[in-house]
């Protein structure tokens, strides 16, 4: 949600702020920011969840390896609930 703030906030600055022949570039700029912030965060979640399945394994807890091992796939899937 953080991230679709941010997008909106910079949406409104470049219609405030840029003038209207830049403005698609600028807009195209945006969309390149927010796009590196969220595979940012899906990479960070990815690696704190694959640390987790490790771990689960590890002890052979089998709910928790089942229930990592779905999160990853939402992640793949793009349906993660943080996406």
């Amino acid at each position: 949600m953080d991230l679709a703030v941010t997008k909106d906030i910079l949406s409104k600055l470049v219609e405030s702020f840029v003038p209207e022949a830049t403005q698609a570039q600028s807009f195209s700029e945006v969309d390149k920011f927010i796009s590196a912030k969220v595979y940012a965060q899906d990479d960070l979640l990815c690696d704190m969840i694959s640390r987790s399945l490790d771990i689960a394994r590890q002890y052979g807890n089998q709910s928790d390896q089942q229930y990592f091992q779905q999160q990853l796939e939402f992640i793949s899937a793009g349906t993660h609930d943080t996406q």
